[in-house]
């Protein structure tokens, strides 16, 4: 038996894009998060045919191999991040939205929201993750 696998270090182009766009215009963060949104439902609607397709083929072979319940299984996978990503997206336009004045402003310390205005939406966007702990 060999040692278990490293966990990879997880590279996202897009989420590094996402980080700066406290840079740009609000109405371009939302636009970007959309057609991203648009890009990975599309990437998962192509994953569903595959699978489908896939599903179709090994019912008409009636065989069951290793290599089909393991390759099912990173299929399975894959489309589990596409639902995720396409969740997150959603979510984060939301609140974006909920926050389209913290753009508004000229000045960088003009554009914030007192900690109460904001406190509800930042838990409710981060208990959708089952991230924070109720007090």
């Amino acid at each position: 038996m060999g040692s278990p696998p490293e966990i990879p270090k997880i590279r996202d182009p897009f989420l590094l894009q996402v980080f700066f766009m406290d840079n740009i215009p609000v109405n371009e963060v939302i636009f970007q998060l959309k057609y991203y949104q648009g890009v990975r439902q599309k990437r998962l609607d192509e994953m569903t045919q595959t699978v489908q397709e896939a599903w179709k083929s090994i019912q008409e072979r009636q065989n069951m191999t290793p290599r089909i319940l393991i390759s099912s299984a990173v299929l399975r996978r894959g489309l589990e991040q596409e639902v995720q990503y396409i969740k997150w997206c959603e979510e984060t336009i939301q609140l974006v939205e909920a926050c389209k004045s913290l753009w508004d402003a000229d000045a960088s310390l003009d554009s914030m929201l007192p900690f109460e205005e904001a406190r509800d939406l930042m838990e409710e966007y981060f208990n959708a993750a089952v991230v924070l702990e109720e007090d």
